[in-house]
């Protein structure tokens, strides 16, 4: 870790108090050495006896919420960190669930911290299909991987229809199948500016074709210009186009689908429109050529990086690690309670026996995340690891802490 200072156990605010996505990345590849942990890490809810005078059974609250995430990816390992008003942050080990690939990626400054997971993980994906460099920049159309089904899409002609197994990007693409009629999809929620410039593009994928074109009409101009193919493909492939907006013409609307009475089976998945004099400036526009270089995505997250997680246990650096996409990931940032992954690591490096009991002291209890404790309550160590890790308990780190630091003063003695 190169980037990272840690002045508490908990992952409070501190000005000193800082890491970054790619040192939480690391910190998450090395935690896959603790078995204990990563099954705790993987679960959502958690049930345990506290002893002592007051005696009760608690349900520990997850901090990990319901997300698209779990839409299309299986969560194997994670772990939140929230400071209020100044950072959410998420770290997430998963696989895609119709795929034998796995991902870890680490978010920074998340506005909706699952949303930017589940784009990284997107982007990776897309990463692994393409070997495509990917850039992150402002969007203007930010649906082209179907995420949310037709909600931001309507039927020109035709029925919407999503192929789960048959995609360029998750979750899904779009089944464009055309029997002789112009079958299209279309949003109706863009507004082109006239004399800009747009770059739109799109994957797509033709298993049968017989007349028309697979593609998309772009209707910013006066005499709408159809691109896309006319024939069947091997596999997936992209189009695309660079054009200016004019007046009089459809401003709000791309149509993509079959078009112009086709004929053929079909699959549309990553659509991109991008209007390039706002994001470059006028007479700055890049070309089709230049723009083709790159998958585009916008990453709703200050920070992060998505990995593909190795197969191999050795240790692993910056220079190693298999990053496949990153936003500004060694920047400096406050990592919150993902403090408590090293902490649970540096905890389970000097104690062994989880089946000892814990008594909390009054000078463990701290506020913030986690269940309420009293001075004298009693807990196993392991149904305490499991509420550090699972609902973030600040009051277990700092218990933690302090029976890591008795345990290292008692071998610190011996060795005199």
């Amino acid at each position: 870790m190169m980037n990272s200072n840690f002045v508490n156990v908990q992952g409070f605010y501190h000005n000193d108090h800082v890491s970054t996505p790619r040192d939480i990345a690391l910190m998450m590849l090395e935690s896959k050495g603790y078995k204990d942990m990563m099954r705790i890490m993987g679960r959502r809810n958690f049930e345990c006896n506290i002893e002592g005078v007051n005696a009760r059974r608690i349900k520990a609250i997850t901090t990990i919420e319901n997300s698209s995430v779990d839409d299309n990816y299986t969560v194997l390992a994670s772990k939140t960190g929230r400071i209020p008003r100044v950072t959410t942050n998420l770290a997430v080990i998963a696989e895609t669930k119709n795929e034998n690939t796995s991902f870890l990626g680490v978010v920074f400054k998340g506005r909706t911290r699952y949303e930017g997971m589940r784009q990284l993980f997107d982007i990776g994906n897309t990463v692994m299909h393409s070997k495509t460099e990917v850039v992150p920049h402002k969007l203007m159309f930010k649906n082209g991987n179907f995420d949310f089904g037709n909600k931001y899409w309507k039927n020109n002609s035709g029925s919407f229809k999503l192929d789960f197994k048959d995609y360029y990007t998750y979750p899904a693409s779009y089944v464009a199948t055309s029997r002789g009629t112009s079958t299209q999809i279309h949003t109706g929620r863009l507004n082109f500016i006239p004399g800009h410039k747009y770059y739109v593009s799109c994957m797509v994928k033709c298993t049968r074709y017989k007349s028309g074109t697979l593609g998309f009409q772009f209707t910013a101009i006066k005499k709408y210009e159809t691109v896309g193919l006319q024939r069947v493909s091997d596999g997936w492939e992209k189009i695309s186009g660079v054009f200016t907006a004019e007046e009089g013409a459809s401003l709000s609307r791309v149509y993509f689908g079959g078009i112009n009475k086709a004929d053929l089976d079909g699959r549309i998945d990553n659509v991109t429109i991008i209007d390039l004099t706002k994001v470059y400036g006028e007479g700055e526009e890049p070309s089709k050529s230049e723009m083709d270089r790159h998958v585009y995505h916008n990453l709703s997250a200050g920070n992060g990086l998505v990995i593909k997680m190795p197969q191999t246990s050795i240790p692993y650096n910056f220079e190693n690690l298999h990053v496949l996409f990153e936003k500004d990931s060694e920047s400096v940032g406050y990592p919150a309670s993902l403090t408590k992954i090293l902490t649970a690591m540096v905890f389970l490096d000097n104690i062994s026996d989880l089946d000892r009991k814990l008594t909390i002291r009054q000078s463990d209890i701290k506020g913030g995340s986690g269940t309420k404790f009293k001075a004298g309550d009693i807990i196993l160590l392991r149904d305490a690891l499991n509420m550090m890790l699972v609902e973030s308990s600040n009051s277990i780190a700092s218990a933690f802490s302090r029976l890591a630091g008795e345990q290292l003063i008692l071998r610190d003695r011996k060795n005199c």
